[in-house]
């Protein structure tokens, strides 16, 4: 498959039609292009355009390495919660970092151990005021912290696959809205979509704290049309398993842990190498 074929099965450019675990190959066979790299500090005309363009990494992408390790401390030693912290710790600890240019002239910091473990940051604290939404940002512990310091955030190949939304991304879950079709989602209603995956799957996090994972085949509009549904998959032969099995009374799948012990295992995930089956059995992955 040539890039411009591949460009024919999405109204998106070829870089985003791939998941991560296949843009390797694609990038080998020149389907898909491979992001920039810019060591620190980035050459002067390109911390230019940067600069006049208002960009949020202009000042870091002009620094030295060190120094921008030392600014991104310095800003991130405002982080309390500890999962958090963490996460801060975790980005820093890495031991290579550079400016990615990838998909339309969009840029990250990307901080690396390998070509398989890699973390991309949007800015050390987002410039995009968080939206006005009906959720209790303040009342769950770490979420709005996190939300100012690390949306955008995503591993591995750029442009992003799964990744943590930006602030002009988040949004509700409401059953209500027929344009989104979430399904019967029951109690998951009313949850905050802070997480997209690579293939139109989300995870949210509910009022009390709680955090689960959309997906997205099993948002039956209603009830008799689901019932159907199962009903002829079983004459297929279609055996289900325990999860999947839940996944017919509600879309989301509970992840049985509440939003900071999700942001903890994160890391971990990153750490994960490409060929790694546990990689894909984390709910960050897809």
């Amino acid at each position: 498959m040539t890039r411009n074929e591949a460009e024919k099965f999405s109204i998106f450019s070829a870089d985003t039609v791939f998941p991560a675990c296949e843009r390797p190959r694609a990038i080998e066979n020149g389907i898909m292009k491979k992001a920039s790299e810019y060591k620190l500090p980035v050459p002067k005309n390109l911390a230019r355009k940067l600069a006049d363009k208002g960009h949020p990494l202009a000042a870091l992408a002009a620094m030295s390495e060190a120094e921008c390790r030392s600014d991104l401390k310095k800003t991130w030693s405002a982080i309390t919660h500890p999962s958090n912290k963490s996460l801060a710790k975790y980005i820093l600890g890495l031991p290579k970092v550079v400016l990615s240019e990838a998909g339309e002239r969009e840029y990250w910091l990307t901080f690396s151990a390998s070509d398989e473990e890699k973390v991309s940051i949007i800015a050390a604290k987002p410039g995009d005021p968080l939206p006005s939404l009906d959720f209790p940002l303040d009342t769950i512990p770490g979420l709005k912290e996190f939300l100012t310091y690390f949306s955008g955030v995503t591993d591995w190949y750029l442009p992003p696959g799964s990744h943590f939304c930006p602030p002009s991304d988040l949004r509700i879950m409401w059953s209500a809205d027929e344009d989104s079709a979430w399904g019967l989602v029951k109690e998951w209603d009313g949850s905050l979509v802070f997480y997209a995956g690579g293939t139109c799957d989300v995870i949210v996090v509910r009022k009390d704290g709680r955090v689960g994972k959309w997906h997205h085949e099993y948002a039956f509009p209603d009830e008799e049309y689901r019932d159907r549904q199962i009903a002829f998959m079983k004459k297929l032969g279609i055996k289900f398993s325990v999860s999947q099995s839940k996944l017919h009374q509600c879309p989301v799948l509970d992840l049985k842990c509440d939003f900071g012990k999700l942001v903890s295992r994160y890391p971990a995930y990153c750490r994960l190498g490409a060929d790694s089956d546990k990689k894909g059995k984390t709910p960050f992955y897809y």
